[in-house]
């Protein structure tokens, strides 16, 4: 993904991944990370180091490896806000991708495409479901990677899926929720 992706969003990726190393590690109920596709000559490897001090010695699997070499295609669920399934619940037998995408000028469907070239499924989080836009809001469904892995990681430790949005999509992208939070 970094060839579509300029140094100051390479930099952001890099923060995104701190934050989702931070929340897994506050987590009750933690997920195993790895990051695929990470060479360590790679402009997002060297960012993860300048940005995230002690990076080297997160523990998250690392690999340069493809995802696809890792995984078999059935195993694999590619998260992309333009999927047409909703994910309705999480299978722990599946590996979730967050695409590394951060893109200031979302390109359309670039997730969504990358799944559908490695013949990957595809999800997308259950946003119209349990909220809406309000009125003369145009601001798009696109998350950070670190929101996304938060939503995800929220509903893993028990969270409905309306607690785990209301909390995870940000104010500023001009939902409000359908549904009524427990607690």
């Amino acid at each position: 993904m970094s060839s579509v992706m300029s140094s100051k969003e390479i930099g952001k990726l890099a923060q995104q991944v701190g934050r989702v190393y931070g929340a897994n590690k506050k987590a009750g109920k933690p997920v195993h990370l790895m990051l695929a596709n990470l060479a360590p000559d790679s402009d997002i490897y060297k960012a993860c180091v300048q940005k995230n001090e002690g990076f080297n010695n997160y523990l998250i699997e690392r690999s340069d490896t493809s995802l696809l070499e890792m995984f078999s295609v059935e195993e694999v669920v590619y998260l992309s806000p333009d999927s047409d399934k909703v994910l309705d619940t999480l299978d722990e037998s599946k590996v979730y991708v967050i695409g590394g995408l951060v893109d200031e000028n979302p390109i359309k469907q670039h997730t969504l495409n990358n799944a559908k070239q490695c013949n990957l499924a595809t999800a997308r989080l259950p946003i119209d479901e349990y909220m809406q836009r309000l009125p003369n809001s145009s601001h798009n469904k696109i998350l950070a990677v670190n929101q996304v892995f938060e939503i995800l990681l929220n509903v893993y430790n028990g969270d409905s899926w309306c607690e785990a949005l209301v909390a995870g999509v940000p104010q500023r992208k001009g939902f409000v929720p359908k549904c009524k939070p427990d607690g």
